[in-house]
């Protein structure tokens, strides 16, 4: 019996053999000759995390090499929580030839950036900036002036918009025409905007934006609005 949890596990003339082994495997099995060294044997497959390519291959290996795979994943078995690791081990150690298992390691995350070198330093280099740049106090203040100024609109044209609202720089603006017309409107004119339903349009600008571009935005607002009521 062998266990093989890593790469090191294998021996130095391990890997040439298997290579050697799968290409043979492979050939024999373009040219239609049907090899079962694994029949009537069983392999567990136990997956923490999901995987499509690992799950098929894994799968489509045992079938064709004349073998039966079982898929478990964690939830199903309750790995580590219902049953102790070693007593899963034990247990279908009475009933498969061989156990795969895809699980996390000890202090690893679910995401693909989740917690390495990489991430962890934008995470300090985002937070730093949003201290030192005091954003969320500048995401108030010009979420304040991009209120007043859509209130500016609305009260030149009353008919057009219902209400206002929003906090910081998630501003909601209840129209009477129809948002969609709205939204393609400023884009004609270069503002992107978005629709929360039929007819709010939703503002979500940058925490960076400025003033200028504030200005720059109600002011296209007013004149698609203007473009969709003509």
């Amino acid at each position: 019996m062998k266990h093989v949890l890593s790469i090191r596990d294998l021996g130095r003339d391990d890997v040439p053999r298997l290579f050697a082994l799968t290409s043979e495997l492979k050939a024999r099995q373009k040219a239609r000759d049907q090899v079962m060294p694994l029949r009537g044997r069983t392999m567990a497959l136990i997956f923490e995390k999901p995987s499509l390519r690992t799950r098929v291959t894994f799968e489509v290996a045992m079938v064709q090499l004349g073998g039966a795979a079982v898929y478990l994943s964690a939830q199903e078995i309750g790995l580590g929580k219902r049953e102790s690791v070693p007593d899963i081990a034990r247990n279908l150690s009475r009933w498969v030839d061989v156990i795969g298992a895809r699980v996390f390691t000890p202090g690893s995350h679910g995401t693909t950036f989740g917690g390495n070198p990489f991430a962890t330093a934008v995470g300090l280099t985002v937070f730093t900036t949003l201290v030192e740049e005091r954003l969320p106090e500048r995401a108030e203040r010009m979420g304040r002036l991009l209120r007043d100024r859509l209130l500016t609109v609305q009260s030149r044209d009353p008919g057009a918009v219902k209400e206002v609202r929003g906090k910081g720089l998630l501003v909601g603006m209840d129209l009477t025409a129809p948002v969609a017309d709205v939204v393609s409107a400023c884009r004609q004119r270069g503002l992107l905007v978005l629709s929360a339903g039929d007819n709010t349009l939703r503002l979500a600008p940058p925490l960076i934006v400025d003033e200028a571009a504030v200005e720059r935005a109600t002011e296209i607002i007013g004149r698609a609005l203007g473009d969709v009521r003509a």
